[in-house]
């Protein structure tokens, strides 16, 4: 048993601690302890399901009004149906990851003119917390949108 300690048992047999310990039924409650423990770990990992983050409501309302007020609306439509100018986006959450979407605003491209220059970084990540949304928030009438 090479270096363990070593203590008699009931029947005066020398075994070493540990053996000792489940003899005596110290390492059985732990072991139930663990197993419970590690069990409900378990089971509330799976059970998690992660909220959204309650800033992203007002993120997507923010970017409906950047939307209708920013020239967005003016190119692809009051509701993002798109136009005869630009195409529609209520499906582009699944042709398009948030860095392509951010990327295409701030820097434009494919017809589109780029907005580095008059909008806001965290504007940019409204529109696209808006544009990723699975339900859209109808923007407002753009009949006062300023295009940029």
């Amino acid at each position: 048993m090479g270096g363990e300690e070593l203590r008699g048992d009931k029947t005066g047999r020398r075994k070493a601690v540990w053996s000792v310990m489940l003899d005596r039924g110290f390492g059985k409650r732990w072991m139930r302890a663990a197993l419970v423990f590690f069990g409900l770990l378990f089971c509330g990992v799976l059970l998690y399901q992660p909220r959204p983050v309650a800033g992203f409501a007002d993120k997507k309302a923010q970017g409906a009004e950047l939307f209708a007020t920013r020239g967005c609306a003016h190119c692809h439509g009051d509701d993002g149906q798109g136009t005869d100018r630009a195409p529609g986006l209520h499906n582009l959450r699944k042709k398009m990851k948030a860095d392509a979407i951010q990327n295409q605003i701030v820097h434009g491209g494919q017809g589109m003119p780029a907005f580095e220059d008059s909008l806001k970084p965290d504007e940019v990540e409204d529109l696209v917390s808006f544009l990723r949304a699975k339900q859209w928030i109808s923007p407002p009438k753009s009949a006062n949108s300023t295009t940029p």
